[in-house]
């Protein structure tokens, strides 16, 4: 059975989000380790992965080594405001875009990295 996640900002490479989000890491090697690992006993080679945006700010090839690094194989990614990086490496995931639309068990869940207020989604 395929389980479905859904995460975001997890700014991989990123030392300014140790200090600004007060996170218990001495530098960013150790925290990407840590943020890889826990994603890992999560979200498996075979289930779906929603990605909320802000994945790394680091180089191509970096944004490319954390995307390897990630066990799920399926990942579909909506774009942050800090990822102008990861944008330029679209073809590492299942899909890209800047809103998206799913259902999940039935349910309607519009996707964005930015929040929404109630009344701005529109309803069917």
């Amino acid at each position: 059975m395929r389980n479905i996640w859904f995460t975001s900002d997890l700014h991989f490479g990123n030392f300014n989000i140790i200090r600004y989000c007060n996170h218990p890491f001495g530098n960013t090697h150790e925290m990407d380790d840590v943020v890889v690992e826990r994603m890992n006993a999560c979200a498996k080679q075979n289930d779906v992965l929603y990605f909320l945006g802000d994945f790394s700010i680091g180089r191509e090839e970096q944004v490319a080594a954390y995307r390897k690094r990630m066990a799920c194989k399926t990942i579909h990614f909506i774009g942050g405001n800090h990822d102008k990086t990861t944008r330029k490496q679209q073809q590492l995931f299942a899909s890209w875009g800047i809103l998206s639309e799913v259902n999940v068990t039935k349910q309607r869940i519009v996707l964005c990295h930015c929040p929404a207020r109630d009344n701005e989604v529109p309803e069917n």
